[in-house]
């Protein structure tokens, strides 16, 4: 990895910032077992050949079990709905090429465990659960890169088809209520999903393994 990626991951792994969450007059007030919002992520991708627009919006919420809160160490449920898409860069032949967009959607439940001490809590959660994957070629680079190198061939069909995998999501985060209306969110987290992609060139299929995993904060 380049400088630039080993920075923006060390910045993943040591940092961890509060965002402001936006919520809903009626979810977000006290009392609500559901409590909604928006922020703002960075992701960084273990492996280079795929990478995402930092920041990014992001949907936040809160699940809890009891309306009532107290302080002290609590178990509660927890459920997440993401949908990330991710810039594709692999080799063809010697040309690195921009093959197109992988879009996830991981529906995730778990467990998680916290400590709140007035209007703050801090803990931990894991979360797993199927990820629907599905790519996007970029079909004018791909040929470009073929028409590069004719030691290639003629390219005639190209396709890539990737499998559901199974997502898994440790988190660390802390919340800090502001009143009945808003709340200061922040968290780390780390995304292990590895679909299988199915590529078809000219009839001819190869399997591989992505490593989409990434941290993100």
């Amino acid at each position: 990895a380049d400088l630039g990626e080993e920075m923006s991951m060390r910045r993943v792994i040591l940092g961890m910032c509060l965002v402001a969450m936006v919520a809903s007059t009626a979810a977000a007030q006290e009392g609500k077992h559901v409590a909604l919002g928006i922020g703002l992520t960075e992701h960084s991708y273990t492996d280079s050949a795929f990478s995402q627009k930092n920041p990014g919006l992001s949907f936040i919420y809160r699940l809890r079990l009891h309306t009532k809160t107290k302080d002290g160490w609590g178990w509660e449920p927890t459920a997440g709905l993401g949908w990330f898409t991710a810039d594709t860069q692999m080799p063809i032949g010697t040309f690195s090429t921009h093959l197109g967009r992988v879009r996830s959607r991981p529906f995730m439940g778990g467990v998680s465990r916290s400590y709140r001490q007035g209007p703050m809590a801090i803990g931990y959660s894991v979360q797993g659960g199927p990820s629907f994957n599905h790519f996007s070629p970029d079909n004018a680079a791909i040929q470009a890169a073929y028409s590069a190198q004719p030691v290639l061939g003629t390219l005639a069909t190209y396709s890539v088809k990737t499998s559901t995998s199974f997502a898994l999501k440790p988190e660390a985060g802390i919340y800090y209520d502001l009143g009945k209306r808003f709340a200061l969110h922040g968290s780390l987290s780390y995304m292990y999903n590895k679909p299988t992609a199915a590529t078809t060139v000219n009839g001819t299929v190869t399997s591989t393994k992505w490593n989409s995993k990434n941290a993100a904060m």
